[in-house]
């Protein structure tokens, strides 16, 4: 059955999940099959091909935009660019990874931008990292009782960590290396070493820290680390990782 068009736009950012690229929430196909075209970043191929059976019209970023896995930060100010022009011509959508308002900024940016021109701009809620890390891990805790930060946050001392609450820290790779990017060899030991000092005066040498990465084909794969050990396995893990640390059982706190 193919979903009541949407209300007329100018410009949708939509989420494709990091986890399963069939996660798409039936509002965000509807736009899909209403654009006139559609502008995918940060999705592999595998996304591509899947979204293809909304909309033919596809205009892929990633291939303009990497370099060699690579995207650095200054690049984001030509995708808004690229993407207000074609919103300027009407019914554009922008599909990034996981949900567009979740740990990222160019979807809010871009909506500004686009409604401050007088354009219809609208952000379509999506399946984010987060719905994917706690219900594959199977966590169960409230989002009162989460605690989800920046890493670059947790290593420059700008938040609180509570280490008897569970504790997911996000965008290691972009952190550790500084650019966004699907490389692992490109993250710097330094912010590494700075993130695991400060985490080392929260908890022992041996507490244990999955290394978590959301595969595209749905599930995840985890690895086991320690605390002590976490600078050297994040250096040597896959780009893309949340860390998960579990709280201080009571008799070590």
């Amino acid at each position: 059955m193919r979903p009541e068009p949407p209300p007329p736009f100018d410009l949708a950012c939509m989420g494709s999940s990091l986890s399963g690229f069939f996660n798409i929430t039936l509002d965000a196909v509807r736009h899909l099959q209403a654009a006139r075209v559609a502008i995918l970043y940060a999705l592999n191929e595998e996304h591509l091909q899947f979204l293809t059976q909304f909309n033919a019209n596809i205009i892929d970023l990633n291939r303009t935009h990497y370099i060699d896995g690579v995207a650095c930060e200054d690049v984001y100010a030509d995708i808004m660019d690229f993407v207000l022009a074609e919103a300027r011509r009407g019914q554009a959508a922008y599909v990034q990874q996981g949900s567009p308002a979740f740990q990222t900024y160019t979807a809010l940016e871009l909506t500004r931008r686009a409604r401050a021109e007088g354009l219809e701009a609208r952000i379509l809620p999506g399946v984010s990292s987060l719905e994917c890390l706690t219900t594959h891990l199977g966590l169960a805790h409230s989002l009162n009782d989460l605690q989800l930060y920046h890493c670059a946050s947790v290593a420059a001392g700008a938040v609180r960590i509570d280490p008897r609450a569970p504790l997911l820290l996000f965008n290691v790779s972009v952190f550790a290396a500084q650019v966004v990017n699907t490389r692992s060899g490109l993250m710097k030991r330094d912010r590494l070493d700075a993130l695991a000092a400060v985490l080392a005066g929260l908890y022992p040498p041996d507490h244990p820290v999955s290394l978590i990465h959301l595969k595209p084909d749905g599930g995840v794969r985890a690895r086991a680390s320690t605390v002590g050990r976490l600078a050297s396995d994040i250096e040597a893990a896959d780009a893309g990782i949340t860390l998960h640390i579990a709280p201080l059982s009571p008799s070590r706190r």
